[in-house]
């Protein structure tokens, strides 16, 4: 529950959250007869797959970078090598927690999801969390300290992937934000 407003259950958060209740969510799909009817998928996407699944249906060239791949081929019922591809996140905001000006629902994060492991980095105080979602879909073992090789290795990959879209990490903390509220 998130200060009643939702219920995720079994996933941890909400919207606005870092976490799986705030990151999943389900996507339905109807496109005449491009897409099979009734068919299911569980491939991760994000909302940045979009444009590139409309240009490719559309058979309009992509012709710069772009965030996102193509969902055309999973939606036709062929496999896309990169949904495998590891997923990025990045919030540089804070949100307050629904009728509770002293805490927020977020804090500023970044997080990367490899495989079966999510990563998330907090900015205010350097701290991670990292969980195992096959093992560990609610996220309520954090194994940081546990797999401090993994946590290496993806802060490796968050941070390099930081730098390739310039993102803002180096900004103003918030005076009123206070440690250890939003554990």
């Amino acid at each position: 529950m998130l200060d009643g407003i939702s219920d995720n259950y079994p996933l941890r958060g909400g919207k606005g959250t870092p976490y799986e209740g705030g990151n999943r969510v389900p996507l339905i799909i109807s496109f005449g007869d491009k897409i099979k009817a009734n068919s299911t998928n569980h491939i991760n996407v994000m909302g940045a797959d979009l444009f590139p699944t409309l240009l490719d249906f559309a058979e309009i060239p992509i012709t710069h970078t772009i965030d996102g791949v193509s969902l055309k081929g999973e939606l036709s019922g062929k496999h896309n090598p990169e949904r495998g591809r590891d997923l990025f996140f990045f919030f540089p905001a804070y949100l307050e927690s629904y009728g509770n000006s002293d805490s927020f629902r977020a804090t500023p994060y970044s997080s990367i999801i490899s495989g079966d492991w999510k990563l998330i980095r907090f900015f205010e105080d350097a701290r991670t969390e990292l969980y195992n979602l096959k093992k560990d879909t609610g996220e309520s073992n954090d194994l940081s300290k546990k797999y401090t090789s993994k946590v290496r290795d993806l802060l490796i990959k968050l941070e390099s992937w930081e730098q390739k879209v310039h993102a803002p990490v180096n900004f103003e903390l918030n005076p009123l934000y206070k440690p250890g509220i939003n554990k």
